[in-house]
């Protein structure tokens, strides 16, 4: 009746009431959050995001990359390389760690990661920090790709809104704060899963997998040692790795974040 009672764009009307069903759900109930996020990450671009907020995440950028080289040229700085040149993997694609070398992207990413929340210079955002995964992921695979600066921006966008929205929902509590490492799993999988352009299934079930199985360290290992740094890059690889299994073909449930017993509930 609305299409016939008034002159609009046919096409136009089924597909806005089908993004309406896809965002806030129908009879049976909203749409999980999960696949909302993928599908806002996958949908968004450059041009639609405020200039404000473009500014704010090349700040972001730079200040997180500022943060890594400081670190680079303190003890711990030095420390982190060993670990992350040794054992290195043998792919071609190679992206730049900021200690001087160049690596494969996951490695770059955990290494420029933890050079960036080593001393805690890394920027907050409601929510947690964010950067060590939601920058270091997509930049370095930015660089094996043919991404450029807008695509690496909508990619780092994406996963910081994403990831911030669930360490904020769960901030509270001994998955919170210092213990908040678990969610770069998501920045990871985000990150690089909207960088290289994966399709909603494959991001849905990326993110899923990289929430399943949270981890925090015990506290009296994070005062006085290096846990924290270790726990980050952890996270990271964990998120990569959920992406790698997506694409495979594993699944994760679509609603492990506001289940019974999913995400929210357990932590």
């Amino acid at each position: 009746e609305f299409v016939t009672d008034l002159d609009v764009d046919v096409p136009l009307v089924c597909m806005t009431y089908y993004n309406l069903i896809y965002q806030y759900g129908d009879d049976t109930g909203p749409r999980p959050f999960v696949e909302r996020a993928a599908r806002w990450a996958i949908d968004l671009s450059y041009r639609e995001i405020p200039k404000p907020v473009r500014r704010a995440a090349t700040i972001q950028l730079t200040s997180s990359v500022g943060a890594a080289l400081w670190t680079r040229m303190q003890p711990v700085g030095a420390r982190i390389e060993r670990v992350i040149t040794t054992g290195t993997s043998t792919r071609s694609e190679t992206a730049t760690f900021l200690g001087g070398k160049q690596l494969p992207p996951a490695e770059t990413a955990c290494g420029n990661a933890a050079l960036s929340g080593a001393l805690e210079f890394d920027g907050r955002l409601l929510g947690g920090t964010t950067s060590p995964s939601c920058v270091f992921v997509p930049l370095a695979y930015a660089e094996t790709t043919d991404a450029d600066g807008a695509d690496l921006l909508v990619a780092q966008i994406a996963a910081n809104e994403i990831t911030a929205r669930l360490g904020a929902a769960a901030a509270v509590g001994p998955f919170g704060g210092p213990n908040a490492a678990w969610m770069h799993a998501v920045g990871a999988a985000v990150g690089r899963g909207v960088l290289e352009g994966d399709g909603l299934e494959t991001l849905a079930d990326a993110i899923s997998i990289a929430v399943s199985a949270p981890s925090r360290p015990i506290e009296r290992a994070v005062l006085g040692s290096d846990v924290g740094v270790w726990t980050i890059g952890r996270s990271i690889q964990t998120g990569i790795a959920a992406l790698d299994g997506a694409r495979a073909g594993l699944s994760g449930r679509r609603d492990v974040v506001e289940a019974a017993a999913g995400l929210l509930k357990s932590i």
